[in-house]
Formats: structure tokens, sequence, C-alpha cells
């Protein structure tokens, strides 16, 4: 056991038992970094699944609300940081609360740094979540962990990727492979989500040409969030349809239209004049 994973468990216990009290919503910071909930990282169908389950309990919360003042939600979850009040678990309740223009909303109020208050808020909102979270979701959480803790040359002190393992309960190899993109992306590394780091990271690793053979060998390899990759796909396929070239051959043409957006577009100018 570790003094980390040792303090965030009585955190959260703290979470689960502490007295709850009366909170003006205006004292209440709703901080986006805190909302660790990432249902956009998800597919179309499981997004939207998510969507309309937090849109039908979130109807549901609000017309209680406003339908008799007596009515509460469990309290919300803030953290004290910095003289600050910090929501960490309870974004929707919050948000019903101040839709049905309730004045306060119960909260337990637990003291904590701003780190341990960034744990909590991802353990509560993986494991307490009253809508389900997609598989990608979870990924996503741990990547936020991650990057948050691991500089890009090493481990904040208290922390490292078998802590954040055992926190997150994934296994040590999926911690190990973020950790990798997270060395190896850099900086740019905090600014993706983690199925953005995922495929970056994956395309350092392979030629231009190599991921347009893999594409016409195995569809599934394209990146379906990109736009353009599925332009060039498009085109690509047709080529190859319509003229007797090797896959290599091809992939290696086409290399300079999926490495710059531009000079696909003036491929395609040309192509249409030509026709």
């Amino acid at each position: 056991m570790t003094v980390v994973t040792d303090k965030t468990r009585d955190l959260i216990a703290q979470s689960k038992r502490q007295p709850s009290v009366d909170l003006p919503l205006t004292d209440i910071v709703q901080s986006p970094q805190f909302q660790k909930r990432a249902a956009s990282t998800e597919n179309k169908q499981e997004r939207n699944s998510i969507r309309e389950q937090e849109a039908s309990l979130m109807k549901k919360l609000r017309a209680d609300l406003e339908a008799n003042p007596e009515h509460h939600a469990e309290p919300v979850t803030v953290c004290r940081v910095g003289g600050r009040l910090v929501l960490v678990d309870g974004h929707h309740r919050y948000d019903c609360y101040k839709a049905a223009q309730r004045d306060t909303v119960p909260a337990r109020v637990i003291d904590c740094s701003e780190d341990e208050a960034h744990v909590m808020a991802t353990i509560l909102n993986t494991y307490s979540a009253t809508v389900p979270r997609g598989n990608e979701e979870q990924r996503q959480m741990v990547w936020g962990l991650v990057t948050r803790f691991h500089d890009g040359n090493g481990w904040k002190k208290g922390y490292s990727a078998r802590k954040v393992a055992e926190l997150m309960n994934v296994g040590a190899k999926t911690v190990d492979r973020m950790v990798k993109a997270r060395v190896e992306l850099g900086d740019d590394a905090t600014q993706m989500s983690w199925r953005e780091a995922r495929q970056s990271n994956n395309d350092r690793e392979f030629s231009s040409k190599e991921r347009l053979v893999g594409w016409l060998t195995a569809l599934e390899k394209i990146n379906a969030e990109s736009e353009h990759e599925q332009e060039v796909l498009v085109e690509l396929i047709r080529t190859f349809n319509k003229q007797w070239i090797a896959k290599e051959e091809l992939a290696e043409r086409f290399a300079a239209y999926l490495e710059s957006p531009s000079a696909f577009r003036e491929y395609l100018e040309e192509d249409m004049t030509n026709f």
C-alpha cells in the first residue's frame, strides 16, 4: 500500500461519510479541468447513448427539484483548495439545482491539495457515476492523470505508473503505453485526448507510405476521426481500382497528399481539370 493511495482512499471515504452542508451555488467554482467525464471521446453510438441517459436523468431531477422545494439530490462533493470551493463530483446535480433556480445545494466539503482534488474528481467520476461511462472515457481519465503527474521526463513526487494503475484499477501495461506516448509527444501531449495521442504516436512509428499500404490491406487502420484521411482513402482506393499498380508504388505516390492537405487539394483540382 502506498502513501498516495492510502491518502486518496481516506479522502474518498470522507466524501461519502462527511456531513453535508447547504452551500450557496455562487460560492462553488465549477471548473472544466475538474469535469472528468469525457463522453466526447466515445464512438458516436456510445456517445449518443451516454448523452441521452444524462439528459433523461437531469430532466427528471430538475422537475423534482422544481415541484418540491423540500426535495434534494445526493450531496455534491466540493474540495477546499487554496481558499476556493471547487466542485469535483456532482456537476449534473449542480446544473439541475441551478436550472431549478435553487440558491443552495447540499455538499460535502473536503480539505485537500489541488493534486488530490484532481485525483478525487477522476476516481469519483469513474466509480460513482450515475451514468455509466464508456471504455474510451475511462482510458481518457487515466490519460488525464498521466499527463498531469508525468511531465515527459519523470513522475511527480509520490506518483508512479504502478500507483496510477492501482488508483484507476487498470493494467500497468495500459499506463506504460500512455507514459511512452507522453514522453514521445512532449508538451503536445497535454493538449491531446488519449485517442489523439494514441493515433499520433502510432503515426510516428510508421511512415506515410507504410500507413497507406496498411490502409489498402486493412481499412480499419484509418483514423475515422480525420476527414482528410477519409478523403485521401477514397481517392487512394479509386486510383487503385482503375490502375494496374503495386500497392507500394501507389502508396509512395500518395504519401505527400497524406502529409499535406493543400497538396491533396491541388491534386484533386488538377484531376478535375483533366477530367
